[in-house]
Formats: structure tokens, C-alpha cells, sequence
């Protein structure tokens, strides 16, 4: 009795029917539709173009700043005093002072005085160096003001004094002297007074000829 033989039984796909798997999925893949690249909200789209605007306010605004000071500036009141050399030889108070408007505004009683730290007449003892100490007390020895009225000076205008109309030295010789101009003024409108204090100090050359030098 001859026997018969039963067919094995595969434990997977044949290679056929795996190649079909792979197949399909590979055209199910390739039949998607492209995805949309995502796009941000609408809350972060506006942040996004609010930060150029602020940037732009911001740099206008610091423009703006730096405009309004320097129009500021432009308008501040100025005064500068100039001084001549002196017309006697030895005697530094023949020098003459010369007050100008160098501002963009007029100003009104203008007036001028001396402060005096040190003078010293010629062949007299004298405690300062050749070279003044800065920052020295010049207004707490104020002599009397110019011998005339408090004037207006307008843009560019200007007023010439000699010091020795403030000082009389009586012709008198002075090897040293430490001073400083004093200019009250008042701003129009607003009636605001200012006070400026200017020193200077004389120093003689090697020829033993003085000069005014501004601190």
C-alpha cells in the first residue's frame, strides 16, 4: 500500500503577493496630495508685523528728542567777554573788555562786574602762584558793577569798557592779578536772570611784559 504525501503548508506571503503589497503602498504614497506648509496664526502674524512698526516709532521718537535739544541749545543764551591787551605797559587794568551777544536771542539789563581774588601791586608781597587755582571765589568779592546803566544787547551786539573804570589802580604798577568777569543778564519774555562768571588772571612773558589770560 503505497502512501501519499500532503502538501506543506507556507508560513508567510509568497514572494509575489509581497511584491503587490509593496507596490500599492508605494502609489497609495505618491497619490497623496502635497501638504500645505503651515502658516502662523492670525495672533502671531500680527506680532510679527508689529515689530517693524515699533521699531520705526521708536527711532522716530528718540529723532525727535534729539531734535527738540538741539533747537534747545540753539536758543540758549550766550554772553562772551574778550579782553584787550593792556595800553600801559605794567599796568593790566589799561586793558578794556569787550561783553557780546553770541546767542540766538536778544537780552535785556545786561550788566558787568568784577570779582576779585587777588591783586597784587607791583614790589608787594603775593600769595598766589603763577598759575591760578580753578574754581576760586571770584563773586564773593564783587566790586561795584560798571559805572553806567544796565543795557540791552541785541543778536551780535556788544559793549567795550576799560577795567580800570571799574578799578582805579591810579596808575600804579601790578605785578599779579586774579579777577573775574561777572555778567548779569536777563532773557526776555520769561524775565528769567542769569549770572556768568568769567576769570582770568594776568602772567608776564619772558620780556617781563603782563598779559590777561581767561582761566
Amino acid at each position: 500500500m503505497s502512501s501519499r504525501r500532503r502538501p506543506k503548508k507556507s508560513n508567510g506571503y509568497s514572494a509575489n503577493v509581497f511584491d503587490d503589497v509593496v507596490r500599492k503602498a508605494k502609489e497609495e504614497k505618491s497619490n497623496k496630495p502635497p501638504q500645505s506648509p503651515i502658516h502662523p496664526t492670525g495672533q502671531q502674524a500680527a506680532r510679527e508685523d508689529r515689530k517693524p512698526h515699533l521699531l520705526v516709532k521708536l527711532v522716530g521718537f528718540l529723532l525727535a528728542v534729539l531734535g527738540a535739544a538741539a533747537a534747545v541749545l540753539a536758543f540758549l543764551p550766550r554772553v562772551l567777554p574778550s579782553i584787550s591787551e593792556p595800553t600801559i605797559q605794567g599796568q593790566p587794568f589799561s586793558a578794556s573788555v569787550t561783553i557780546t551777544n553770541t546767542g540766538s536771542i536778544p537780552l535785556q539789563n545786561v550788566s558787568v562786574g568784577l570779582g576779585i581774588n587777588e591783586i597784587c601791586p607791583a614790589n608787594s608781597p603775593c600769595n598766589s602762584s603763577e598759575f591760578p587755582t580753578p574754581g576760586a571765589n571770584h563773586s564773593g568779592n564783587l566790586v561795584q558793577r560798571v559805572g553806567r546803566k544796565p543795557r540791552d544787547l541785541g543778536i551780535d551786539e556788544r559793549f567795550t569798557f576799560p577795567l580800570n573804570e571799574i578799578i582805579d589802580t591810579q596808575n600804579s604798577a601790578t605785578d599779579y592779578a586774579n579777577i573775574a568777569i561777572v555778567v548779569d543778564y536777563e532773557i526776555p519774555i520769561i524775565k528769567w536772570k542769569r549770572e556768568k562768571i568769567y576769570p582770568l588772571y594776568t602772567r608776564k612773558d619772558n620780556n617781563g611784559h603782563i598779559h590777561w589770560f581767561w582761566e
